[in-house]
């Protein structure tokens, strides 16, 4: 018999593997699916499901929700209120058109919220205020084109991840240059801020920030729009 090959073990290894880890899936017991939720892993799964609200069924206990690739319109003022425990958010590619302040009020323990691939052309300031624990904002492949620069400063001091590129993405740079101050930083560490395409013509690369105060009135929020244009 000729002698096996590494090659060949790591391919047993890893068929293996994927075995053992299906045949693991497979033996959940059915009774753990209830009205789309897994009560094993507590997780809430209704994507491809024609919703066109966010379903009030949610286990309360449930840590990951996935209601992407619906038709869900509108994020009612706590419609996630009771979802105390819920660390991850699919809301991809519905046909959410703007965001509270309101929207995401007890979502204490969210740490991933991924509303890309949504008709989103406004995010009020403070809508993501109640995100305590939040450290990943998904924003790609939307109409948006800037964001207010309040946005994140009251975000806990938690690396965070940004993810603002995608062929569907076209941002006016220079409104969003305050992503680039030092004074940022004071609420909020950048663990991956993805680099947007430009509709403005800049290149956020090269973009530069002048001093936003010298002839601003009207506090933090009014010298961070004046970022690269003082006096406007």
């Amino acid at each position: 018999m000729s002698q096996v090959t590494w090659t060949e073990i790591y391919f047993i290894v890893v068929v293996c593997g994927v075995t053992f880890l299906f045949a693991d899936a497979d033996e959940i017991p059915q009774e753990n699916y209830i009205n789309g939720y897994n009560k094993l892993n507590r997780w809430f799964n209704k994507n491809m499901c024609n919703l066109q609200v966010v379903p009030s069924n949610i286990p309360a206990e449930a840590v990951r929700v996935y209601l992407q690739e619906n038709v869900i319109s509108l994020l009612p003022p706590g419609v996630f209120s009771k979802l105390s425990e819920c660390q991850l958010l699919h809301l991809q590619r519905n046909e959410i058109s703007s965001v509270e302040k309101v929207s995401f009020i007890g979502l204490r323990q969210l740490h991933q919220l991924y509303l890309d691939g949504n008709p989103i052309s406004h995010i009020s300031e403070g809508s993501f205020d109640n995100l305590y624990s939040i450290r990943m904002i998904g924003l790609k492949n939307t109409p948006l084109q800037t964001l207010h620069p309040n946005l994140f400063v009251n975000l806990p001091r938690y690396p965070l991840q940004l993810g603002l590129s995608g062929p569907g993405n076209k941002w006016l740079c220079k409104s969003l240059c305050w992503l680039k101050l030092e004074e940022i930083h004071n609420t909020v560490v950048w663990e991956n801020l993805e680099i947007p395409i430009c509709l403005d013509g800049g290149n956020w690369s090269s973009l530069q920030c002048g001093d936003p105060g010298e002839s601003c009135k009207g506090g933090r929020a009014c010298s961070l729009l004046q970022c690269g244009e003082p006096g406007k």
